[in-house]
């Protein structure tokens, strides 16, 4: 999940230390929703906060990089139900966060997968979760709202878990009818954020999905997956 554009001051720690900061704080394990893969899962958000930044040596953003979320898990398990659509395909995650979507996107046979994220610690997350699997993910470090970014060739952009920020939402929905507008087909899943708008997209699927209370501030969440139309 791409928050504000602050992250991309922090660097990523040397990835044995995260991998430990990771195993103490949020162990790797399958997600209910989404059995076939695992991730990163916080144990308490304060608790990996607390962790990561003190291997920062200072302050950082919330680690929304240790979790799965709600969107991100619904918009897997669509598109491990549906293989077919990814196989041979160059597969873009836009916003990643902690990867469950491009993992999922890698281990349905996608041609390539690059994982795309404004903040280097959820790169460098996604890095050690497909490595332990043995799932061929690419990541791209780079703001790709920006009216020059340079994209990696795709067929498919997947977002999930974005329009948390009335000044972003706008130019993350530009990225996405960018993407439609060159051709790719482009997976959206939201799980009821503030600043999300569905129109110009069809309903896919919906799972009521349980969350960290301390993350979200409720106990469950609907993640709704939508296909953007031309």
């Amino acid at each position: 999940m791409t928050t504000a554009a602050a992250h991309t001051q922090h660097d990523a720690p040397v990835p044995a230390q995260l991998e430990q900061l990771l195993d103490r704080h949020a162990p790797f394990r399958a997600i209910p929703l989404v059995p076939e893969i695992s991730v990163f899962y916080g144990r308490s958000l304060i608790e990996v906060w607390e962790a990561a930044e003190l291997l920062a040596g200072g302050p950082l953003p919330a680690p929304f990089w240790a979790y799965p979320w709600a969107a991100g898990s619904g918009l897997a398990r669509v598109i491990l139900d549906h293989p077919e659509w990814f196989v041979g395909q160059r597969v873009l995650d836009f916003g990643c966060g902690g990867g469950v979507a491009a993992l999922a996107a890698a281990r349905s046979g996608a041609d390539t997968v690059v994982a795309n994220d404004l903040d280097a610690w959820a790169l460098a997350t996604v890095r050690l979760a497909a490595a332990r699997q043995g799932l061929p993910v690419d990541t791209l470090h780079t703001d790709l709202t920006v009216p020059d970014a340079v994209w990696p060739p795709c067929d498919i952009v997947l977002c999930s878990d974005l329009a948390y920020e009335k000044q972003l939402a706008p130019r993350q929905r530009s990225v996405m009818e960018r993407a439609r507008k060159n051709g790719a087909r482009v997976f959206v899943a939201d799980a009821g954020r503030k600043y999300f708008r569905a129109e110009g997209m069809t309903l896919i699927a919906e799972y009521a999905i349980e969350v960290p209370r301390d993350l979200e501030g409720v106990e469950v969440r609907t993640a709704r997956v939508y296909e953007m139309t031309p």
